[in-house]
């Protein structure tokens, strides 16, 4: 099925992706699948390029968001000023985006919202500060990519690689396993870090159209993620689809 068919998010909805793998891809082609407007940003920060998939770009520049600012554009980007050597565009902090709620609210727009990075590489573990999951959303979304299993746990697959072996128990330099990404994705200090108590947890394994599972290994996902997220999904963000794990 599409993503938001398996997703259902509506045109109230606030939501936070986390994770590795897919998060920007997530975003951008869900805004695109709604048929409602929706405002995509960060509380991390956000790549140049990314700006260029909404169809407007919003600069706080250090201010509060105003409903005003916004007008008929599908997909647009929220984000605060550039850094200081003008290479990413920073998120917004806890005023700006308990503003940007509000608004979002008033004009029915979804609210997607990056809580952290993974500098593109399919897998992560998140670090001292992150994510920054606003208290307020509705639903947290976590992302791990397949795409790495295989793949040598370090530094070209995985961002931060020790932390990850420390956490999913996965051995540095050695093959990413699936049971180290289930693992990693229902340790506390992992894939559920910060998420707020009552918001609904998703867990997403994308890049399924290069690593298939077979029944077993999908068992296993299952057994692993049922306990802790209320929906699992497997499938692929860039193709476009998602079939649910239980």
């Amino acid at each position: 099925m599409k993503i938001n068919e398996a997703l259902r998010i509506g045109n109230k909805s606030a939501v936070a992706f986390v994770g590795a793998g897919g998060k920007t891809t997530a975003m951008f082609n869900l805004a695109r699948e709604f048929d409602f407007p929706s405002i995509i940003t960060t509380t991390t920060n956000m790549g140049l390029e990314q700006i260029t998939l909404g169809d407007k770009h919003i600069n706080l520049n250090g201010d509060l968001p105003d409903g005003s600012d916004f007008s008929d554009e599908k997909v647009t980007v929220v984000t605060d000023r550039m850094n200081a050597n003008r290479s990413r565009w920073q998120g917004l902090d806890d005023l700006q985006i308990s503003r940007l709620r509000n608004v979002a609210g008033v004009l029915s727009r979804a609210l997607l919202i990056e809580a952290d990075g993974a500098k593109t590489l399919p897998l992560k573990a998140p670090g001292e500060d992150e994510p920054i999951i606003p208290d307020f959303v509705d639903q947290v979304i976590v992302i791990a990519g397949l795409g790495a299993v295989g793949n040598f746990l370090d530094e070209g697959n995985v961002f931060r690689p020790a932390l990850y072996s420390e956490l999913s128990g996965e051995e540095q330099n050695k093959p990413v396993s699936l049971e180290s990404i289930a693992r990693m994705l229902v340790n506390p200090m992992g894939g559920l870090k910060g998420i707020p108590e009552n918001a609904k947890r998703t867990a997403i394994l994308n890049h399924a159209d290069l690593v298939p599972l077979n029944d077993s290994e999908l068992a296993m996902f299952r057994n692993y993620l049922i306990k802790h997220y209320h929906e699992a999904y497997i499938g692929s963000l860039h193709e476009g689809w998602l079939l649910g794990l239980y």
